[in-house]
């Protein structure tokens, strides 16, 4: 929800002061969900299963995994917000 409420007021800042770091922000922070969805989500599923064998070397590489891919999340917010500073 944040960061599809922070994309919106990015865009709309936008639209009314024509700031176009607030238009790159914004696509950052919408560019978050669908790498949520799409790359973070299956890991986490996996990662959440009462199948899954918390104590295997396979669910360690998952999680060791899961902490890349987060990362790049991280970064992405970062990014975002770096721009509306400079």
């Amino acid at each position: 929800i944040f960061v599809l409420s922070s994309s919106i007021a990015g865009g709309i800042h936008y639209y009314y002061a024509g700031d176009k770091r607030m238009l790159v922000a914004a696509g950052l922070l919408f560019a978050i969900l669908p790498y949520t969805f799409f790359v973070l989500m299956p890991v986490n599923r996996i990662l959440l299963d009462p199948k899954n064998d918390r104590d295997s070397s396979y669910n360690r590489s998952l999680l060791e995994k899961w902490i890349k891919l987060h990362s790049v999340r991280t970064l992405i917010g970062l990014f975002a917000s770096s721009t509306i500073l400079y």
